[in-house]
């Protein structure tokens, strides 16, 4: 529902992965749920938001030892970061990005990276 459009149906699917995960003491479903909730929060336009469930959520999901789809939600949070004028973390954000790309070998993530990256007019500032 994220990559599609449908930010409605996606965040209410992210929130139903949340609550469920909580019920069942599942903190990586948890993290997943709360990246994704992240990821619609930056697509609508709340960066403030975005930021703090993005960074709760990726923060959590390294405890669990995953790296999966971490090169897909790093760029959504570079996003939100440029959107408040944060360009040095945006920046940082899709440095690493980059660098999951390769340590995890999900190349498809790299239009993602690209897609997601702030502006270039950003880079300059």
């Amino acid at each position: 529902m994220l990559l599609c459009g449908n930010h409605g149906a996606a965040a209410a699917q992210a929130q139903e992965l949340v609550d469920l995960a909580e019920d069942k003491g599942a903190l990586f479903w948890k993290a997943a749920g709360m990246m994704r909730r992240g990821g619609v929060l930056a697509l609508t336009g709340r960066a403030s938001d975005a930021t703090e469930m993005l960074i709760s959520g990726i923060t959590v999901y390294r405890t669990t030892g995953a790296t999966a789809f971490l090169p897909f939600f790093l760029p959504q949070l570079a996003r939100a970061h440029a959107e408040l004028g944060q360009f040095e973390e945006a920046w940082r954000c899709v440095g690493e990005a980059m660098t999951a790309v390769e340590t995890t070998k999900e190349k498809w993530c790299e239009a993602v990276t690209a897609a997601y990256s702030p502006p270039k007019e950003a880079a300059a500032r």
